[in-house]
């Protein structure tokens, strides 16, 4: 068999290497552009998508901010402000 071939009939097909960019529009933080690469377990039927803003860029702290403040308003839900 070839290098690189597959050995298996039931393998997923290989990922493109090259990242795709999406922009996401968070209610708290407002549109962000991410990159997203999704991960392939080897030998296994398994993905994982991860998106990731560049570095030093106000897309970079949107993507930080937004998680405190989902933290901050489910806080909020919790003690019975809205």
């Amino acid at each position: 068999m070839p290098d690189g071939e597959l050995r298996d009939s039931d393998a997923p097909a290989p990922l493109p290497d090259l990242p795709e960019r999406k922009v996401v529009d968070h209610p708290a933080v407002g549109r962000t552009a991410l990159d997203c690469d999704t991960l392939l377990v080897a030998l296994d039927d398994l993905r994982t998508t991860v998106r990731t803003a560049e570095p030093g860029t106000e897309d970079a702290e949107r993507l930080a901010l937004a998680p405190v403040l989902g933290t901050q308003a489910d806080h909020l839900k919790d003690i019975g402000v809205s």
